[in-house]
């Protein structure tokens, strides 16, 4: 085993619930789940029936103590501690699903701590497609004390109905909350925003490990709607280890339901590795992949800004938009908002993308370094209209497109449109592909190369062979071993 892939499941080990040690509660198939969940005790736990159902809108309630609650139907001999359920493991589970017409499926009082659920399926149905089908904290909360905390989801498999699809998977407006491990899928709507994880409303932290994703919408979302709670940016949220994926059946089943695969919209000191982020395609949005987008969303969030970001070791894949897209200040006229600050983008791989990175009024300041950026068709590199001071663009690979760095569209390409955008940019030590329709210039102190060089300079799973020194003496582009043996489990051609 590689000493990457020891790590991170001595990680997974330590973010698992701990082993419950009071009474133990057997919920045979038919029983009363909620009145177990009232009558529970700190350090309980609550077994359910694999194979069974439980119909109802389950509440957890508050009950302080420091022991959890732990709720959980297979044992972990049936579903490992550390490893992904998915589809198939929903016969070791018990299944929890609302009456029709009702939802959600569970929520928590104000202030519920401390609940670990296991090895649970909540399945949605056709009668309430408009639902979230788990939503821990409320929307309306105003005062702290109310938030949920300490709530963990460890592997669960959360499913929209296969034909009439779901809005929403887990709304966790919590503080510390954990999804570990789990399979959340199915859940698209025409013409409205679905997620298969959300927080809106609650102050984090939050964990997203080890989990695949898969919404219409965004597959993963912070903000988006205004919080009630004053001054609310979510934090301290890690992203790490999930697969975020949009089926290439949705281009012609689900029109008019696309946005883009992972956002944020307000969050601060946020951390996003080891994941892949696959097929995004223009529909309800331009089909860029990545957004960092800053909106104070409805007017009454001032305060909103994403900020603090730390974007390493990942991989994008197939989007007919940019990789990323960054708008560090809400540029709606008269909108309020926090511009961003510190947006660290390093050793991620981007493959067959349209366009590379879009700055506007990027967080500052923000750097880019060893990434590889492949496929590219239109830019690596736009700024449109906004400045973006503080801008750091080094030892990257990039193919070059058709226009390699474009801003406002009155400048020309290349090292006008970045004196135009960013004209403070440190730019260097950056590996491009030319292209045979134009020729565009750089700063001194890149790597232009002939039309289509860049091709035969990649070896096995994209790793940049060419001998160009970059500014801190590792080779440009990408640190594709680190990415293999982070990512095991997603094949890079």
């Amino acid at each position: 085993m590689k000493p990457a892939q020891l790590a991170f499941i001595l990680l997974i080990a330590q973010l698992a619930p701990p082993a419950a040690s009071g009474p133990v509660v057997f919920v045979a198939a038919g029983g009363n789940l909620q009145a177990a969940l009232d009558s529970a005790v700190p350090g309980s736990t609550i077994r359910l029936a694999p194979g069974a159902t439980y119909t109802g809108n389950f509440v957890l309630r508050n009950k302080p103590g420091a022991s959890a609650i732990t709720v959980r139907a297979a044992d972990d001999a049936a579903l490992p501690p550390g490893q992904r359920v998915g589809p198939a493991s929903a016969a070791a589970m018990a299944k929890l699903q609302a009456p029709p017409g009702t939802t959600p499926i569970l929520t928590a009082e104000d202030g519920a701590s401390r609940y670990n659920l296991i090895g649970l399926e909540f399945a949605g149905n056709a009668a309430t497609p408009s639902a979230t089908l788990v939503q821990i904290g409320r929307l309306d909360m105003t005062q702290a004390a109310q938030t949920p905390s300490h709530i963990v989801f460890d592997r669960v498999y959360v499913h929209a109905d296969p034909a009439a699809g779901g809005h929403r998977g887990l709304e966790l407006n919590v503080a510390d909350g954990r999804v570990l491990n789990s399979y959340i899928s199915g859940f698209w709507q025409v013409g409205r925003d679905s997620q298969a994880v959300a927080i809106f409303n609650g102050p984090g932290p939050l964990v997203v490990q080890n989990n695949y994703l898969e919404a219409s919408g965004e597959n993963f979302m912070s903000g988006g709607q205004d919080p009630s709670l004053p001054n609310l940016v979510p934090s301290d949220l890690t992203i790490s280890g999930n697969y975020f994926f949009k089926p290439p059946a949705w281009q012609t089943a689900h029109r008019g339901s696309v946005k883009n695969l992972f956002e944020l919209k307000n969050a601060r000191h946020v951390r996003v590795f080891d994941n892949v982020f696959e097929n995004c395609w223009v529909d309800a949005q331009s089909g860029h992949a990545v957004l960092f987008t800053v909106r104070n969303q409805d007017g009454a969030a001032p305060w909103s800004t994403v900020s603090d970001v730390t974007f390493e070791y990942n991989v994008i894949k197939n989007a007919a938009g940019f990789g990323m897209s960054v708008l560090g200040l809400d540029d709606r006229p008269g909108v309020a908002s926090v511009q961003g600050v510190n947006l660290s983008v390093t050793n991620n791989l981007f493959l067959n993308v349209n366009g590379g990175i879009m700055l506007a009024s990027a967080p500052r300041p923000s750097t880019f370094a060893h990434n590889t950026i492949l496929g590219v068709r239109n830019t690596f590199l736009s700024m449109p209209a906004a400045l973006n001071p503080g801008l750091t663009f080094s030892n990257n690979v990039v193919a070059g497109g058709s226009y390699g760095i474009a801003g406002n569209g009155k400048e020309a390409m290349g090292l006008p449109s970045l004196r135009q955008g960013a004209p403070d940019a440190v730019m260097v030590a950056n590996v491009i592909d030319g292209n045979a329709e134009r020729t565009v210039t750089y700063p001194p102190g890149n790597y232009p190369l002939a039309p289509g060089a860049l091709a035969k300079r990649l070896g096995p799973a994209s790793r940049y062979l060419g001998g160009e020194k970059s500014t801190d003496g590792l080779p440009p582009g990408a640190d594709i071993n680190g990415l293999l043996a982070r990512i095991p489990w997603m094949a890079t051609p």
